[in-house]
């Protein structure tokens, strides 16, 4: 049964938390309202949610294929659950077939299509969960599906772009490295050998890039191991609510960066409000 996190308020103005099994997000909803709760979220929580960068998000590309196939299915008037099945068996094993495979097990069991992808939402993109949502309360989810695979080809051209526009930059940036490291573990200490011989005093900088090299060496696996350690944590961060707040002001903040990512998600924010005020 899936299982889901609440947050509500009691008769007291007191907040309340908690998790709860139940057939869907309506039926939690419920249960609290029939205790006197004031109920101000429910999300559903993914398998291994206490590892959430053990979850594998959906590509942008995942999400134009899964859209595209429901405007088909919608289009032609089949049965959701049925088709999804055999859309399933196509599909190879990944993020897109488990996701797939569990739509159609909680289409069976009589849940809606918002309340489905609900148990995805670490998977699913949360805009095109909202887009569903008020495509469903509407009455209006063929013309929603359309709206979403505009936006979604939309975001996989920008992720295109993004790609071809960061490969230089980081190719450059691993040629600096791989060169910062050969000159710090071969080319400097020959420089200091010669140095040494001449016995005279050294300039602060020059002594400062020896210290460097010197320190490198000796440590070498302590380096390497430390910036292992720093990408990991890094990513495992980013996975979380309180990683993302802190990358996106990092991003916000930085010099040259800042105004891009402020105009791209202020961009994306405008589309997303525009499909979810197409649902009405």
């Amino acid at each position: 049964m899936p299982h889901y996190r609440y947050k509500a308020v009691d008769a007291a103005g007191q907040a309340v938390t908690g998790t709860m099994d139940e057939a869907s997000a309506r039926r939690v909803t419920a249960v609290l309202e029939e205790k006197g709760l004031q109920v101000s979220s429910v999300e559903a929580v993914a398998p291994g949610g206490m590892f959430p960068f053990r979850h594998t998000r959906l590509t942008w590309e995942d999400v134009e294929f899964l859209n595209s196939q429901l405007i088909a299915l919608t289009r032609s008037g089949l049965p959701l659950a049925p088709a999804l099945e055999a859309i399933g068996r196509e599909l190879r094993r990944g993020s897109l077939k488990t996701v797939v495979d569990d739509l159609q097990a909680t289409l069976n069991s009589g849940s809606s299509l918002t309340e489905a992808l609900e148990r995805h939402r670490g998977a699913v993109p949360p805009v095109y969960i909202a887009a569903i949502r008020a495509g469903e309360e509407t009455g209006n989810l063929p013309a929603i599906l359309e709206l979403c695979a505009e936006y979604t080809s939309q975001m996989v051209a920008l992720k295109t772009r993004l790609r071809e526009a960061m490969t230089y930059p980081v190719v450059v940036l691993i040629a600096m490295g791989m060169m910062l490291v050969y000159l710090l573990n071969y080319t400097i200490p020959q420089f200091a050998e010669v140095f040494d011989d001449f016995g005279a005093r050294l300039p602060a900088i020059t002594m400062f890039w020896i210290g460097i090299s010197e320190f490198t060496r000796q440590k070498f696996g302590f380096v390497v191991m430390t910036l292992c350690g720093a990408i990991v944590l890094f990513v495992v961060a980013g996975r979380t609510r309180q990683g993302r707040y802190a990358s996106d002001w990092l991003r916000l903040k930085l010099w040259g960066v800042g105004h891009a990512f402020n105009s791209a998600s202020m961009a994306r924010f405008c589309r997303s409000l525009g499909v979810l005020l197409s649902g009405k």
